[in-house]
């Protein structure tokens, strides 16, 4: 299990093992079964229904959830790179490839320093900004969530006007950035805002997926302050770590506007994603 974690790009610390009691009845026991519970949600004809799990430490979390679909005739699909699933896995899923769903990978100094013709335009929304804003970059912290929640919904309702029937995964992302935000130091979401004269116009949300390479979850801006997008990008690839040197900023959903902003910033690489569909019969 420690070698399969190791290869699959996990990092982990190891101690030697030990017994693990608990108080009964006033009597030290030794635990011999631990379960802790998940939250699912199965997405069914568009409408999202939530399960409440025991997994045991014995099984893995997709045993748990292809069992729980099985036994419950509830669909079940996940995103993923089909070469990341054990044969055992494989052979209970069909498998689609799916453009809106490739992530989009980038080489950190790219992000970081703009260099060259092709960032041009980038650098002039940074430098417009610049000019016109007093600004500062800084961590965020667990009291900054409301103000960022703020800004989340001054985000959400100018998307919804763009794009109204997306308005039910924007909530469920609204929904998202509320649950890391709060989480942040059990996750290890590495969490920065830019603020023009104190006020947060611009925030981004992240982590570690290996040892070279950050993943940026959430990124929202005030589009009131030009060039905001621009600035937390780059400022967030300027101030992570040396040792990453690869930024992943995730799909594009198939939003056109979207799309063509992921791709403005010339991505080193699509990494190629299969919708997974369990197959009941297998």
């Amino acid at each position: 299990l420690l070698e399969n974690m190791r290869r699959e790009g996990y990092e982990l610390c190891v101690s030697k093992p030990e017994v693990l009691y608990q108080e009964i009845d006033g009597e030290s026991v030794i635990i011999d079964e631990y379960t802790y519970n998940i939250i699912v949600d199965y997405l069914c004809k568009s409408h999202f229904i939530e399960r409440d799990l025991k997994m045991p430490m014995t099984k893995s979390a997709k045993m748990i959830l292809i069992e729980d679909a099985r036994e419950n005739n509830l669909p079940m699909s996940m995103v993923c790179r089909k070469e990341d699933l054990t044969q055992r896995h494989r052979e209970l899923f069909e498998f689609e490839a799916k453009r809106d769903f490739f992530d989009y990978l980038y080489l950190r100094e790219d992000l970081q320093y703009l260099k060259g013709r092709k960032y041009q335009a980038k650098r002039n929304h940074i430098n417009k900004f610049s000019s016109l804003y007093d600004w500062t970059f800084s961590p965020l912290r667990s009291e900054d969530m409301e103000e960022c929640m703020c800004l989340e919904e001054l985000w959400l309702q100018d998307a919804v006007l763009k794009n109204p029937n997306a308005e039910t995964d924007y909530q469920n992302e609204k929904r998202i950035i509320r649950f890391l935000i709060e989480n942040m130091e059990d996750l290890g979401v590495v969490a920065a805002a830019v603020r023009v004269e104190g006020k947060i116009v611009a925030f981004s949300l992240g982590s570690s997926i290996n040892n070279d390479t950050f993943d940026v979850h959430i990124e929202k801006a005030d589009r009131n302050f030009e060039g905001a997008f621009a600035i937390i990008n780059q400022q967030m690839a300027e101030h992570l770590p040396q040792n990453f040197k690869y930024i992943n900023r995730e799909e594009d959903l198939g939003l056109e506007g979207l799309r063509k902003a992921k791709l403005s910033y010339h991505p080193y690489m699509l990494i190629e994603k299969d919708i997974a569909t369990l197959c009941p019969n297998r």
